[in-house]
């Protein structure tokens, strides 16, 4: 790694895609920017990391971020998009990733995500800060040593949450356009994921030579909360869909 300094400050920070960074030998990543920018004390600023698709026909979605030496992600959530796959890899034999809370602590909610995938892997690897990935998976690899602070929370929990995803074809076919859609239809017809037959894998894994363990750190992988499809039927309650009109939009919180 070089000698220079990399740092992003911001409210909300996405990185897309695949993205490497060569010649910082420390960089931070903070989505701690308070809304008048006058200082780095947003606790509820969030890290988001958002695959893409390979190719026009593609269904899967992935990403990753890659570094060396020295990288700190700091935000009141972290976390991957819907049905994203997404890694975050230092290089071999000597970097360090840092995983922070806000200097505040964390006020952030649960984000409305689901079934996605987020790989953490380095030499040694510090979590004090909050990873969250609702109803899908965190996989941690250290190649070295491995620390959970007082800070930790690594949730796959979904408990609470009603989070929207994709749409359903006569109540009997669920689907996710990964290229997105045109009027409620799949732009590219093969780039679409089908979830009917999808299982569940959500789960947390640690893997190091050396695991140093807070026991005020928190992994959690309850039950809880649903996944929720949308799909417009014409009737009684109206013969066309507006949200498949030009201007009008859904907006969630």
């Amino acid at each position: 790694s070089g000698d220079a300094t990399l740092a992003v400050n911001a409210g909300l920070i996405e990185v897309y895609g695949y993205a490497g960074l060569r010649g910082f030998g420390t960089t931070h990543l903070q989505a701690t920017l308070a809304a008048d920018q006058g200082g780095l004390t947003r606790t509820n600023g969030e890290l988001r990391f958002i695959g893409r698709t390979l190719s026009a026909t593609s269904s899967n979605i992935s990403g990753g971020f890659y570094f060396d030496g020295e990288l700190t992600l700091q935000a009141g959530s972290i976390y991957t998009t819907t049905l994203s796959s997404f890694s975050v890899q230092g290089n071999e034999g000597g970097s360090t990733l840092r995983v922070k809370a806000p200097d505040g602590g964390s006020t952030s909610s649960m984000p409305l995500s689901a079934l996605g995938t987020l790989k953490l892997a380095a030499w040694n690897i510090e979590l004090d800060g909050p990873l969250y990935q609702p109803f899908g998976r965190i996989d941690v690899d250290a190649d070295n040593t491995l620390t959970l602070g007082t800070h930790a929370a690594l949730s796959v929990s979904g408990d609470g949450l009603l989070v929207p995803v994709g749409s359903t074809i006569n109540g009997a076919t669920w689907n996710y356009a990964t290229a997105g859609t045109q009027a409620g239809v799949a732009e590219v017809g093969d780039a679409v994921q089908g979830l009917d037959a999808l299982s569940l894998v959500k789960g947390i894994t640690l893997t190091s030579d050396t695991l140093t363990l807070s026991k005020e750190a928190r992994l959690d992988a309850s039950a809880g909360g649903d996944l929720q499809a949308w799909e417009f039927v014409s009737g009684v309650g109206g013969s066309s869909d507006v949200l498949n009109q030009a201007g009008y939009y859904a907006v969630l919180p």
